[in-house]
């Protein structure tokens, strides 16, 4: 009897536990959809938010900023969620874009991921360095971290603070458009662009052509910074490799104008006049033979494998037509009767009334 007695006692005591059991999954399971629910949620904010985490800022101070900006009505789930998931522990310091009705969970997963906002910066083609740093100063993104530029003592600076890998600090950054976060450093942006042309420039060299007269990378880049400033056609970019390869490999005088455009700094006006052609410069290629000691510009990858593959040939002169393209010529002899025929067709197409 007493057997008897104790098995229905444990079968009661089974059926009390199941049910116990059941109602608590049902009540964790209606729970979860009712959380689920709220962090899916889209807000009511109808434009873009700008959050700024910044280092050190609390769960509770980003809530009250997405408050203040109309993203959450409230922050209590926001706050909540964060503490218990451990996601307050891994929220990265940016600035982020907020899109319209985003829900919690989606802010929880930007916010910690680190998708913080980017910003277009642009290096552009044929730039030097100092206007680049002059660009790059007056940019609202970046951080101004370089010391002034100028002087000698200047460059070594910023060559050291950048980690400059080629001897000279002219023509080596990679002209491109790149995307960064706001308050990213002027240095580290550098950097980034250098490496990118130290890998371009790599690229070029490894796909030279043989016998070519330049002895190293560096040569190959104050080359391709010269055919740079000289094209206005991509398309004879190759061809003025070709003249200028020539040249170098029978030791004739480059005499490119962008050098002596170079060589003059500050004072050229946007006329090369004939006394220019003549000042004591190691740029003026009028005056001295071979390459520039550094380039005059960033060059572009097109300029680069230019250099490096110059087109078939035995053109030794080039001047420019006036429409962006320029006249090759093997002789002085057609050099001098293009030069004539192109410079008179510039000077008629000024002179005729519009």
């Amino acid at each position: 009897m007493r057997k008897l007695a104790g098995s229905k006692f444990s079968q009661k005591s089974k059926e009390y536990l199941f049910a116990t059991l059941f109602f608590v999954l049902f009540a964790l399971l209606v729970a979860s959809l009712i959380v689920d629910h709220a962090m899916n949620r889209s807000s009511d904010a109808r434009n873009t938010f700008v959050l700024d985490i910044q280092r050190g800022d609390s769960v509770a101070l980003i809530g009250r900023k997405l408050v203040t900006g109309n993203v959450l009505s409230e922050d209590q789930l926001f706050r909540a969620y964060a503490r218990i998931t451990g996601l307050d522990k891994k929220i990265r310091a940016g600035e982020y874009l907020v899109p319209a009705r985003s829900s919690v969970l989606s802010i929880l997963t930007m916010i910690s991921e680190g998708k913080t906002t980017t910003y277009r910066v642009r290096v552009k083609e044929g730039i030097t360095m100092s206007t680049l740093l002059s660009e790059l100063q007056s940019s609202s993104e970046l951080r101004n971290d370089l010391p002034p530029f100028g002087s000698e003592d200047s460059h070594d600076a910023i060559k050291d603070s950048i980690g400059i890998e080629t001897p000279f600090l002219e023509g080596v950054f990679f002209p491109d458009t790149y995307f960064v976060e706001k308050g990213t450093s002027i240095t580290s942006f550098l950097g980034l662009t250098h490496r990118k042309m130290l890998e371009e420039l790599r690229t070029a060299w490894s796909k030279r052509k043989d016998k070519l007269p330049l002895k190293s990378e560096e040569e190959l880049l104050i080359l391709a910074s010269i055919i740079e400033k000289e094209t206005g056609l991509a398309e004879d970019a190759t061809k003025i490799s070709q003249v200028f390869n020539k040249r170098l490999a029978i030791n004739m005088k480059l005499q490119s104008d962008p050098t002596v455009i170079y060589a003059m700094g500050n004072s050229f006006n946007g006329n090369i006049r004939k006394r220019d052609l003549s000042i004591d410069s190691p740029y003026n290629t009028y005056m001295a033979r071979g390459l520039p000691p550094t380039p005059i510009a960033n060059p572009s990858r097109r300029s680069m494998l230019a250099a490096s593959r110059p087109a078939e040939g035995d053109y030794l002169y080039f001047v420019a037509r006036g429409d962006g393209s320029s006249q090759f010529s093997k002789t002085l002899a057609q050099h001098n009767d293009a030069v004539r025929k192109y410079q008179i067709l510039r000077k008629s197409l000024r002179n005729s009334p519009l």
